[in-house]
């Protein structure tokens, strides 16, 4: 590929005097695009080709290549990084790819673990190491960041972990997991649960599991296997294909965002639904051609720093104007949602910007649950009267606030694409069904980001009239033009046996609010 930027980006770091906003780029880049990790393993094997050449005429046996820290500019050992035999330089420039692709914050000590053995034969690599948290793994193998996956069996035993496959799809794990890597595209799920993230460019990615496949179509969905076969998959985002059985005679279908399937082993028989979509909004200004499905209404409640639809997605700013009233942007989706005596799953992808005049540590998105009946006036994540808020920072950082308390502190989750601040993609299942009561004592909620469960089945105190808002603040009043986007939201039901609700049919919600107003380029009307 002939890229005349990525040529000098690359010619940058080999020469010591990269900036650190183009090392942010190249870091970018190399965790987008797939191409771009293979161009520059080239340019770092034909360096290291030309400095053995150059620099080994002494007959020394050549120094171990230095790898340094991710997000570090320290490149000047570049006679060391280009050492060694070409097997061992491209191994270790695979290691750096990976590396940089990950967060700028990794320690110095997952750095250095990170670092591939001198010994190991070149191997043709399927996935990557691409995270980890407190992940334990069956026996005592031990996987590092930025390690090679190639075919093979998988087994995580407690924490997570993410995979990111040469086709650029990434897939979350979480313990307990079983898994088996069986090509650059393709992964067999024997037990557990994982969160593939698939861009367009990998789109086929297929998940195989013992009762049948999941084929993505450029989209995010979420999977579990128990012990005996049987798969439960729901899409956060975009759409798949389901089939039960495998081979050409399996029976298939089509889910969408909200959607969810089951797919039961050694049945011939389609897919049967388990969840299914009440509201979908992409605020593109169409009515979802799904049946019953319907568009969010949205009001604003802060009016001297309203929100409004643009560009496909719902913008609310972060940094306002100066002096203005509020610290909080509070946008409020005005309709009865189905919480009541439902298991009801919610969906949203939200992307936080990356300038403005607030320092990034103080930035926050909040999706907030309260009670619309107790005050007319929506509540900030953090306040005793709020039934759940969680907050995401512009590091990858999720706080979950319950009643007035910090229930999950600065929980970190992994990336999910090159951009520095997001998309997050969020998933909130409250749970008020009567079964899922009885086993927990009251009403639950639990808490995914970025296919990270960050809470599981906090009790939730959910009031006569449950509202879902969206949120932005900042300790910082000076005026600014960042905003917050929201996409593709998605609020939707479990379904019983029969393929109905679970207890009692809830409407799509009540629009008051006028459908143009939910056209792109109008803003928003603020609230009375």
């Amino acid at each position: 590929m002939h890229d005349p930027d990525l040529e000098r980006l690359f010619s940058a770091l080999i020469d010591a005097d990269i900036s650190d906003a183009d090392h942010t780029r190249l870091e970018r880049r190399l965790s987008a695009d797939p191409a771009v990790r293979r161009e520059f393993l080239s340019w770092m094997a034909m360096e290291s080709a030309l400095e053995w050449g150059a620099g080994n005429d002494s007959g020394k046996q050549p120094s171990a290549p230095h790898l340094p820290s991710a997000g570090t500019t320290d490149w000047k050992h570049r006679h060391a990084v280009a050492a060694g035999m070409a097997g061992a330089a491209i191994a270790g420039v695979i290691a750096v790819c990976v590396m940089m692709a990950g967060s700028r914050n990794t320690s110095p000590a997952v750095a250095e673990a990170a670092r591939p053995s001198l010994e190991a034969a070149p191997v043709q690599a399927m996935a990557w190491m691409s995270g980890l948290q407190q992940a334990h793994w069956h026996g005592d193998r031990i996987w590092q960041l930025g390690e090679a996956i190639t075919t093979g069996p998988l087994q995580l035993t407690a924490g997570s972990a993410q995979l990111e496959f040469a086709s650029g799809a990434k897939v979350v794990l979480t313990a307990p997991a079983d898994v088996e890597v069986l090509s650059p595209s393709r992964l067999f799920l024997r037990s557990g649960s994982i969160t593939p993230f698939v861009p367009p460019t990998a789109r086929g990615f297929t998940v195989v599991c013992p009762s049948g496949e999941v084929v993505d179509l450029g989209t995010e969905f979420s999977m579990q296997v128990d012990a005996s076969g049987k798969a439960d998959v729901y899409v956060i985002d975009g759409e798949v294909d389901v089939a039960v059985g495998h081979g050409p005679t399996a029976g298939r279908r089509r889910l969408t965002q909200g959607f969810g399937s089951s797919l039961l082993q050694a049945v011939s028989h389609e897919p049967r639904d388990t969840a299914r979509p009440v509201i979908v909004d992409h605020f593109d200004g169409r009515l979802q051609a799904t049946e019953g499905c319907s568009p969010l209404a949205w009001s604003t409640w802060d009016r001297d720093c309203a929100a409004e639809v643009k560009d496909g997605s719902l913008q609310i700013p972060i940094d306002g104007t100066a002096g203005r009233q509020y610290p909080i942007v509070r946008v409020v989706a005005d309709h009865d949602l189905p919480f009541a005596g439902n298991r009801t799953t919610i969906t949203a992808k939200i992307t936080l910007p990356d300038g403005g005049t607030a320092a990034r540590e103080h930035r926050w998105a909040g999706i907030v649950i309260d009670d619309a009946a107790q005050d007319k006036t929506p509540l900030a994540a953090y306040q005793p009267e709020v039934a759940l808020g969680v907050l995401l920072s512009p590091n990858w950082q999720v706080g979950v606030w319950g009643r007035g308390e910090e229930v999950q502190k600065h929980h970190r989750v992994f990336a999910r694409d090159d951009d520095a601040v997001g998309p997050y993609q969020l998933v909130i299942v409250v749970d008020d069904s009567p079964a899922g009561r009885k086993r927990n004592g009251s009403s639950t909620a639990s808490v995914t980001v970025n296919g990270l469960e960050v809470l599981a089945e906090y009790p939730l105190r959910l009031g006569s009239r449950p509202r879902l808002q969206f949120q932005t603040h900042t300790e910082h009043r000076d005026g600014g033009r960042g905003v917050v986007l929201v996409d593709d939201v998605s609020v939707s039901v479990a379904l019983n046996a029969a393929g109905e609700f679970a207890v009692g049919e809830n409407s799509t919600g009540r629009n008051s609010l006028d459908a143009e107003a939910l056209m792109p380029g109008k803003a928003l009307p603020s609230a009375e």
